[in-house]
């Protein structure tokens, strides 16, 4: 900071010496540190404009009902505290520095409110959570029988169960794939959802999973849905896994 504040005196003083030159010099480095603070202010004024997008992200990938109404009320609050932290700033630079004082008060409180909505987002939704972190799913090295393959339609998502995990299974000819059941963004039935292409769109948020490994193609899922090896053997479906 002190390099900073004497970059900007020795420039200050070079493009003003004549205005300056007969001030002292607390009072010159009083006004050269002025307006590097507000200087400094206006380009945090940046800051929470990713806030706005981060709230308005949640509303479009939040299911409609309370969720989404709470994520609105997220982005609502984070567009209200950024346009009192942009009056502060406007004040600032223009000398008002009690009406800048207000509204950065002001504004610094109401983006703590929507920081406070944006983690009961995440924590009471799982928004941006991965649900399967924790539980990946139970682990077969070898290959074991899961569902008689009678019961299995072609194109058709069907659950199976892999002891106390509950499976996905998609027939598409000779080949089956299998995906953990439970959507990793949050928590829905993928075997509620339909089939596009090679693809499984949950039927929640419309994350959309490759069926072949599980890789996420279209959020907000960010993160890949657990998968297993599977394959049909004489009249039943197997599996082994999960994939790493």
């Amino acid at each position: 900071m002190n390099r900073f504040v004497a970059g900007a005196e020795e420039i200050q003083l070079r493009e003003h010496d004549t205005e300056l030159a007969h001030l002292p010099y607390s009072v010159v480095l009083g006004k050269i540190e002025g307006q590097a603070r507000d200087r400094a202010r206006a380009r945090k004024i940046e800051q929470p404009v990713g806030a706005i997008f981060s709230g308005l992200t949640d509303f479009k990938d939040t299911a409609p009902g309370e969720e989404q109404n709470i994520a609105g009320l997220h982005g609502l609050t984070n567009i209200v505290g950024t346009v009192g932290l942009a009056f502060s700033t406007l004040q600032r630079l223009g000398g008002n520095h009690d009406a800048g004082f207000w509204g950065l008060l002001v504004g610094f409180l109401i983006l703590s409110v929507g920081a406070f909505i944006g983690g009961h987002v995440v924590f009471k939704y799982g928004y941006a959570v991965n649900r399967n972190a924790f539980a990946r799913g139970k682990r077969a090295k070898e290959f074991t029988a899961v569902l008689p393959v009678a019961e299995l339609a072609d194109g058709t998502p069907t659950k199976a169960s892999l002891g106390a995990t509950t499976l996905v299974l998609v027939r598409r000819g000779d080949v089956v794939h299998a995906l953990k059941d439970t959507c990793s963004h949050a928590g829905t039935s993928l075997a509620t959802g339909h089939l596009e292409g090679d693809t499984i769109v949950c039927p929640t948020h419309g994350s959309t999973f490759r069926l072949a490994d599980g890789a996420v193609l279209h959020g907000p899922a960010t993160s890949r849905q657990v998968s297993y090896e599977a394959r049909v053997t004489g009249d039943q479906v197997e599996v082994r896994g999960p994939r790493r």
